[in-house]
Formats: C-alpha cells, structure tokens, sequence
C-alpha cells in the first residue's frame, strides 16, 4: 500500500538484527524526529540513543490538549499518517509512550543497539 507510513524498529546485538516494533501512520512521530534528531527520509535507518528515547518518552508524557501541537505536532496535509489531534491520535500517543517505556525497560543499550527505520 502506497500511502502507508511505517515506522519499524530493530534491535542489534553484534549476532543478529531482530525486530522489535512497528508503529504506523503515526507522521507526528515523523515530524518529531525531523525536529529533534535527523531528518528521516523513507527507508533510510537511524540508530536511536537511550537519550533519545527519554527525550521522546518525557515529551510524550507531558502531552496534553493545550501543548499538542507544539511538542508533539503533525505534519498537516502529509499524506501519509494521520495528521487531526483526534481520538487515533491520542491513542498513537498512548501506544508510543508504551512503547518507550517496554524499549527503556528492554533494551540493553551497552550490550544492543537500537534502529528506527522509517518507511513510506
């Protein structure tokens, strides 16, 4: 599907490269890395640091309806993802905050190192 925004993570121990998620349609995300990180560009693959997940992870907690759209914003008229500060909207928050915390938990970032790949 063409207008699909994919954003797939990786786990990298030295062995193997092993999937660890998938987050769709979610361009808030995309525009979030443009602004914080790295421009992502469509399958290209940047390695995400600890601090970058707790900078997200700390963002993310402290959304709310009146800062929506300055910390955590949509990129309007993308045609990929959604980009309306609605119910799919906050549930995509809910499921990244979920998600940073599982990779916090999860990830050995002495031992693995941590890929984004963003696909569209």
């Amino acid at each position: 599907m063409a207008d699909k925004l994919v954003f797939a993570t990786y786990r990298c121990p030295v062995e193997a490269i092993e999937p660890c998620g998938e987050i769709k349609h979610c361009n808030a995300l995309l525009n979030w890395f443009d602004h914080h990180c790295v421009e992502l560009h469509s399958s290209g693959i940047i390695e995400l640091t600890k601090e970058t997940l707790v900078k997200l992870s700390c963002d993310l907690n402290g959304l709310s309806a009146a800062n929506c759209t300055e910390v955590f914003p949509t990129i309007r008229n993308f045609v990929h993802g959604f980009d309306e500060y609605d119910e799919t909207y906050w549930q995509q928050v809910y499921q990244l905050r979920q998600w940073c915390i599982v990779q916090l938990a999860e990830t050995d970032f002495t031992a693995q190192r941590l890929f984004l790949q963003a696909s569209w």
